[in-house]
């Protein structure tokens, strides 16, 4: 049985809803409200730090960078520069040497540089750090260090270490961290028993 009995007004009704649910039910990139600016294809390029230094470390929130040389890999296999450049963020706080590298671009369009999740830390201890109490560890800060030549160098930064061995590490202590992967943490791995 069809119904038959809609007035003009109601036809106009029913379309405008239907143009409205059709508009709801899209996902446009660019429908009015939307920054068009923050659309970015993700990329990714090898890359090689113009600096001798290599890439500086995070400083609190605000992010190192450097200018990265762009390379391929050549018909022969090996890398082969491209002749352009960009600038890359690092968001460690470790620096990163100057070496070949992953970048990625964001959907701001800015380069970060890929850091390896199984970071080492050089560091020697602010104040003591407690021994483990059953399965609860002892945290403290943990001065960052790192070599320059042949000298361990203070870098400025701090994080907190967690120290998992049943004895306290004591205050100016050099240490050796890992950064244990389901927490995120830093974990003393070795110190200084000189």
């Amino acid at each position: 049985m069809a119904i038959t009995n809609f007035t003009q007004e109601d036809l106009v009704l029913m379309r405008e809803w239907g143009r409205w649910i059709k508009e709801q039910q899209s996902n446009k990139p660019f429908r009015r409200g939307r920054e068009t600016d923050d659309i970015q294809t993700p990329d990714v390029l090898i890359a090689k730090p113009t600096s001798a230094s290599g890439i500086p470390a995070r400083v609190g929130d605000t992010p190192g960078s450097d200018t990265v040389d762009i390379y391929r890999i050549g018909s022969d296999g090996d890398l082969e520069t491209r002749g352009d450049t960009k600038l890359a963020y690092n968001l460690s706080i470790a620096d990163i040497p100057q070496d070949f590298i992953v970048i990625r671009r964001n959907k701001q369009g800015l380069w970060m540089a890929e850091v390896d999740d199984t970071e080492i830390l050089l560091g020697k201890t602010d104040e003591e750090i407690a021994a483990r109490s059953t399965t609860t560890t002892g945290v403290g800060t943990v001065s960052v260090f790192k070599i320059a030549g042949t000298t361990l160098t203070d870098t400025t930064v701090n994080v907190e270490a967690h120290n998992m061995a049943g004895s306290a590490v004591a205050t100016d202590t050099y240490v050796q961290m890992n950064k244990d992967p389901f927490s995120g943490l830093w974990v003393i791995n070795f110190e200084d028993c000189g």
